[in-house]
């Protein structure tokens, strides 16, 4: 297991190191206020601060077994998903990969009665829609269809 978590607080530490970079570029606070960039800049250095931790309690460990269980590769495969997720929201929209991103995250969840994840998927999306399309009005990327 070791290896697998250090793999894990590396990738950890890695996707703070991105992020901190994002919130430094935000503005700080005028005179002794705190500005919008205050907390994800602490967030971020409380993640690395945790990934290092991990490391080092994992180098600290006897043991050197390498365990990859169903858990991790579930874990992995959803993180990778996430990902394309993203990626593929920005071209589509999020109308019409939401959905199919929810199923799929259920489905490798082992929720297998398929007309109760396609329900969740389109109940979960239409709530986050409903929720911060219309009532927050923060724009969600749109398909080239236009919506």
């Amino acid at each position: 297991m070791k290896s697998v978590s250090i793999l894990g607080a590396v990738g950890f530490i890695t996707l703070a190191v991105v992020f901190l970079v994002t919130a430094l570029s935000m503005p700080g606070g005028l005179g002794g206020d705190i500005g919008p960039g205050f907390f994800p800049i602490v967030l971020c250095i409380l993640m690395i601060i945790t990934g290092v931790v991990i490391i080092v309690q994992e180098l600290m460990k006897k043991s050197s077994e390498v365990v990859l269980n169903s858990a991790v590769v579930k874990s992995l495969l959803i993180g990778v998903l996430a990902v394309v997720y993203v990626f593929v929201m920005q071209f589509v929209g999020f109308v019409i990969v939401s959905p199919i991103f929810i199923y799929v995250v259920l489905h490798v969840l082992k929720q297998r009665k398929i007309w109760l994840n396609a329900l969740y998927s389109i109940g979960i999306t239409a709530g986050v829609y409903w929720t911060f399309g219309i009532a927050f009005n923060v724009r969600l990327p749109v398909s080239f269809l236009g919506f």
